[in-house]
């Protein structure tokens, strides 16, 4: 990342820079292949007679190469200081690569499992996907803590406007490259094509952030985290219907609205000898334990953010 320091005072400064991000280890995709093998069934007559395996279940994926995806990121932006405060725009063009999408045999045109050790119809996992992000940002926060009472406060407020396109909706969406006009669906009480039925993008345009982290006594600090998402239209699953003796898969639109999150971090940090600490953190997330949607997969299925969760880390570093 390159910085010009504008007039040689640190008030104003341009950036900009080009970084790659790869994914995570591709190992879970290989151990799901042999997961469904080590599930067996076993049964018995009555309580008096002895557990006899009956079934091994055929495994439901096989794992061939994959290419480990990527992220390209090129990224500018302006940082100006007013008075204590710092303003910030930043602009961020993300395009992702190789991305990891579920298919299966059939729609691929591989080999058939035998449905003992491999399923007929396995999944099996692609480089097909793909996505271009362009990201604009808005920042504010404050440069040295402002103090209220006697006690020292850092504030950060953000609004980031995200312009997203990709061609899945979560990893696990079945990618269907001979997608045909044959089945049929109702969408919103009409009858359709499967394929003409509009695709969950999960696309939240907006989002807002912001954080105040409060010094307290007894090294103590508190920090609280505030996020609002903005909402998306989506499509779900509803009630089959029948028509004409035919009973069709139905689907229906939704609007999903915006999200607020409230995360709290209560810390603690006592320094000991030679440069090393002692530290202790009591983390708090959606602390009011909303129940926000994050996503709509491909089957119109709908999936909540985690609930209220506590979390303690205690530590020592050197």
């Amino acid at each position: 990342m390159a910085n010009l320091d504008v007039f040689d005072d640190n008030n104003t400064n341009i950036f900009g820079g080009f970084n790659r991000y790869y994914g995570r280890n591709i190992l879970a995709y290989k151990l799901r292949e042999g997961m469904a093998s080590l599930m067996k069934t076993y049964t018995r007559a009555d309580e008096n007679s002895p557990w006899i395996q009956t079934k091994t279940e055929p495994s439901a994926f096989k794992f061939s190469s994959l290419n480990v995806p990527y992220d390209d990121e090129i990224g500018i932006g302006a940082t100006q200081k007013i008075g204590n405060l710092e303003l910030g725009v930043k602009y961020l063009r993300r395009e992702g690569k190789d991305l990891i999408r579920r298919s299966s045999a059939k729609k691929m045109g591989y080999n058939l499992g035998d449905n003992t050790t491999l399923k007929e119809d396995y999944s099996v996992y692609t480089n097909e996907g793909k996505s271009l992000s362009h990201i604009y940002t808005l920042s504010l926060n404050t440069i040295s803590d402002i103090v209220v009472a006697g006690v020292s406060n850092a504030f950060g407020l953000s609004f980031n406007y995200i312009d997203s396109k990709r061609n899945f909706n979560t990893y696990e969406d079945v990618f269907d490259e001979y997608q045909t006009t044959a089945t049929k669906v109702i969408f919103n009480g009409n009858l359709i094509n499967q394929s003409e039925l509009p695709n969950n993008t999960n696309k939240t345009p907006w989002n807002i952030n912001a954080n105040l982290v409060t010094k307290l006594p007894y090294k103590l600090s508190l920090g609280n985290f505030l996020n609002i998402q903005g909402g998306f239209d989506g499509i779900i699953s509803d009630a089959s219907q029948t028509i004409g003796g035919k009973t069709y898969r139905a689907y229906k639109s939704k609007k999903i609205g915006p999200a607020f999150s409230w995360d709290m971090r209560l810390s603690y940090e006592k320094n000991l000898v030679k440069n090393s600490a002692f530290f202790a953190n009591l983390d708090i997330s959606n602390l009011l334990n909303r129940k926000n949607i994050e996503t709509i997969d491909s089957a119109g299925v709908m999936s909540y953010d985690t609930g209220r969760q506590i979390w303690l880390e205690v530590g020592y570093k050197w």
